[in-house]
């Protein structure tokens, strides 16, 4: 009989409607919609400006507007002193052009984690540019560490004209190695990017498990088969 686990499933992007229907948003709702039927207990856990989303309703999806209820506690990161701190810092990171390293938004993934997700399973991280909350609670509290990769997104930037530079490109090199090593298991899209992850990251083969882009058959009827 296969266990029925915990899982936090954590999105840390600070900006990310979960209502549009794009394409992060539908892959994220359909694997936790997946994992749900499967019989797991599932929350999403996902920055909103200095709020966290943290929530098992899938509901969120459809809501253009969310109640204090979709949001979890926050401990320090969520004090007056903290947020007066964090102002002064991003004030003075934007007057003296310095690099954006979402420290503060790490922290206060890890902060949401900590408050709110006690005794869970397992953390299933979205891997995404300079994103180290998921990988710090896993350490921190020993919460095994599942990692999806869709990209290599420094050269995902590369390639679309908008390069990593300078001390910005150092951190998100140290960022990327941090929670591939972290991670127990790395889940990619396919078996170019598990070889890429290999060649470039040197991430060990063995904890790499490539489960290709799907789509969900129930949405179309029988005159799509082929």
């Amino acid at each position: 009989m296969t266990r029925r686990l915990k899982i936090a499933y954590v999105y840390q992007s600070i900006g990310t409607n979960f209502a549009e229907p794009f394409a992060v948003q539908l892959h994220i709702y359909h694997q936790i919609r997946g994992l749900q039927h499967a019989g797991h207990q599932v929350n999403l856990l996902a920055l909103l400006g200095r709020q966290v989303l943290c929530t098992t309703n899938l509901e969120v999806f459809r809501q253009s507007k969310l109640t204090e209820s979709n949001f979890g506690e926050l401990g320090l990161s969520g004090t007056k002193i903290f947020k007066l701190a964090e102002s002064i810092i991003r004030k003075f990171q934007k007057r003296l052009n310095l690099p954006y390293l979402a420290l503060i938004d790490s922290y206060r993934t890890y902060d949401a984690f900590r408050q709110n997700l006690e005794g869970y399973d397992l953390i299933h991280e979205r891997y995404n540019l300079l994103s180290l909350g998921g990988a710090w609670a896993s350490r921190r509290l020993r919460v095994p560490f599942v990692l999806e990769v869709n990209a290599d997104l420094i050269e995902e930037r590369q390639a679309q004209g908008n390069p990593e530079r300078g001390l910005r490109r150092l951190f998100a090199g140290w960022a990327t190695r941090f929670c591939f090593n972290t991670a127990e298991r790395i889940i990619c899209v396919s078996a170019q990017l598990r070889d890429h992850l290999v060649q470039k990251w040197k991430v060990e083969a063995g904890k790499i498990f490539v489960l290709p882009n799907a789509a969900d058959t129930e949405l179309f009827g029988s005159e799509y088969d082929v």
